[in-house]
């Protein structure tokens, strides 16, 4: 979103832009940060080789699809696609939330990035903090409650 804020297109005479940030169970660092290895992703280099190869979340059912009844779970499961490996590994160079406000919805149930992790990256981004009992992708299992938040948040603009 770098150069897409509401105000940074004003500036340019451009309509619209980025006016907040809603985090769900993400992943949030600073300027300078050098992110590590995923643990949990396995990583196919003779796959989308012009990206660096495939990235594949290594036990999806249990660390993405935890709070899905099984049979919606087999439905995500059959859909869920590689992320391209490159990019992971990079220093972060810009950080979208010191350019507008932000709302994080920690996912209590998440098992790939644990609550307490989950609060800490919130007070990271100065978020505003919101909770639900859902795992990772609570916009499958809980999307009323992501739809609330949003909505929210768009309000406190």
């Amino acid at each position: 979103m770098e150069g897409l804020t509401k105000k940074e297109r004003q500036e340019q005479g451009e309509c619209g832009g980025v006016i907040g940030i809603v985090f769900i169970a993400g992943a949030v660092f600073p300027v300078g940060y050098q992110h590590q290895p995923l643990p949990f992703a396995v990583i196919e280099v003779d796959t989308l080789v012009s990206m660096g190869g495939a990235s594949y979340c290594a036990q999806p059912e249990l660390l993405l699809f935890n709070d899905i009844p099984e049979e919606e779970k087999a439905k995500w499961l059959a859909e869920l696609r590689p992320q391209p490996a490159q990019g992971w590994d990079d220093v972060v160079s810009y950080t979208g939330w010191k350019d507008v406000p932000s709302t994080y919805l920690i996912c209590e149930e998440d098992k790939l990035l644990p609550a307490t992790l989950q609060e800490k990256l919130a007070m990271l981004a100065n978020s505003k903090i919101e909770r639900c009992n859902g795992g990772h992708l609570a916009q499958l299992s809980q999307p009323q409650k992501v739809m609330e938040v949003i909505k929210t948040a768009l309000a406190s603009i």
